[in-house]
């Protein structure tokens, strides 16, 4: 199978699988009413990304596309193979991991010290808080790559 193909099959099985869970989660919505917060987000994420990978999917399946699907993927094999870039991916996931150590850390101090305290901490604010927290280990991640990068 040839690269534009593969590249091609990936975002058609992605956008596949990323409806099904859309249309599975629109099911739910009208079934789990105790979970439709979750139902909900799930419905928007897998519509939103299945439309968006489908999209892609028929933009390089054009024919007039071609030459930059080859391009694209010469680009990205060359970016992936990178020794340079690799070892500076590795170093940023170290200090994104040394980061993520040192949030929960104070975390757990932080909460510790609530419950002494008897300060009741809800179940939405742990949600909201864990969200950040996975939202702040992704961002924090590309910043301290980019940094490497630059610095380099």
């Amino acid at each position: 199978m040839k690269g534009k193909e593969k590249m091609k099959n990936r975002y058609l099985f992605s956008g596949l699988c990323c409806l099904i869970v859309g249309f599975i989660s629109l099911i739910g919505i009208f079934f789990f009413t105790k979970f439709n917060f979750i139902f909900i987000c799930l419905f928007i994420f897998g519509m939103s990304g299945g439309c968006f990978l489908l999209w892609k999917f028929r933009y390089w399946s054009k024919p007039l596309n071609k030459g930059k699907a080859e391009q694209f993927l010469d680009n990205e094999q060359i970016e992936i193979q990178d020794e340079r870039k690799v070892k500076l991916r590795n170093l940023a996931a170290k200090y994104t991991y040394i980061l993520g150590l040192i949030v929960i850390t104070l975390s757990i101090i932080v909460f510790s010290i609530l419950r002494e305290l008897e300060i009741t901490v809800g179940v939405d604010i742990i949600i909201w808080y864990l969200t950040g927290y996975l939202f702040f280990q992704y961002f924090i991640g590309i910043i301290i790559y980019n940094y490497l990068n630059f610095k380099n």
